[in-house]
């Protein structure tokens, strides 16, 4: 019998979890971007919401999770989508990002 060796990691074992805030509100701000999606966002969206008030963005978040997404505040906009297939969004971003939604995603070709 084979034995697997499984380690547990939690956000403080990911040196850039902290840094990745104010990486992309630079990147906002270098190349002035306006509209930004996240993409698997919930109710925890990575830039903070006097941010976005500060700067006037359009910043909408998605996840799979309607809840979820009512969980977060009002000044984002809200998309309820699921990544995993294909998809079509009627509108364009400046930005898009994820934080949080690649290890749940089971075809990394359609993604």
């Amino acid at each position: 019998m084979t034995t697997m060796l499984i380690k547990y990691l939690t956000v403080k074992d990911f040196i850039g979890w902290n840094k990745t805030e104010s990486f992309i509100q630079q990147l906002i701000l270098t190349n002035k971007i306006n509209s930004i999606l996240e993409i698997g966002a919930g109710a925890n969206p990575t830039i903070n919401p006097e941010f976005i008030k500060e700067f006037n963005l359009n910043y909408t978040i998605s996840d799979i999770n309607d809840e979820e997404l009512k969980k977060a505040n009002k000044i984002y906009n809200k998309l309820v989508i699921d990544f995993s297939g294909v998809i079509n969004i009627n509108q364009k971003f400046d930005l898009v990002f994820s934080r949080m939604v690649g290890e749940h995603i089971n075809n990394a070709e359609i993604y």
